[in-house]
């Protein structure tokens, strides 16, 4: 009679356990959409085109040394290793900025890049690629 009572407990805990989860995980994507939507694209050649992210803050050095160089001199092509790219018409939404210099910024993406992110996730991004408007809008207002 124990044992029935004790798998009755676990059970109980379990589904207790799975119910919080379910409506932290849930007021933490609907807190995450209140953001600000914007696009991330990379607009240094004149043409829109998809931005680098990092999956962790610590690793974004890298991106803030290839948009330097590239910010620097529009005509030198360097190749990254690591080729994370957002997709440029998918909105994300902007969490905030991680520094006072504001050169890399949190977004979150609520949608799923195959073998890269689950959605959901947050990832960073250099500041100069946030865009409140959509790369085919840029295309349009730069044309006039």
């Amino acid at each position: 009679m124990k044992k029935g009572r004790y798998i009755t407990a676990v059970i109980i805990a379990l589904a207790i356990l799975v119910m919080i989860t379910h409506v932290y995980v849930t007021s933490y994507h609907a807190r995450m959409k209140s953001n600000e939507v914007v696009y991330v694209y990379d607009t240094l050649r004149g043409v829109p085109n998809p931005a680098f992210y990092s999956d962790w803050e610590d690793f974004g050095n890298w991106i803030i040394e290839y948009y330097k160089k590239k910010e620097k001199d529009t005509s030198t092509v360097v190749y990254l290793m690591d080729t994370r790219v957002l997709p440029p018409n998918d909105p994300v939404y902007l969490v905030g900025y991680t520094s006072e210099d504001s050169v890399m910024a949190e977004v979150y993406i609520d949608y799923r890049i195959p073998r890269q992110l689950a959605q959901g996730s947050t990832v960073y991004v250099y500041a100069k690629c946030i865009h409140k408007i959509s790369p085919k809008e840029w295309v349009l207002k730069k044309k006039q």
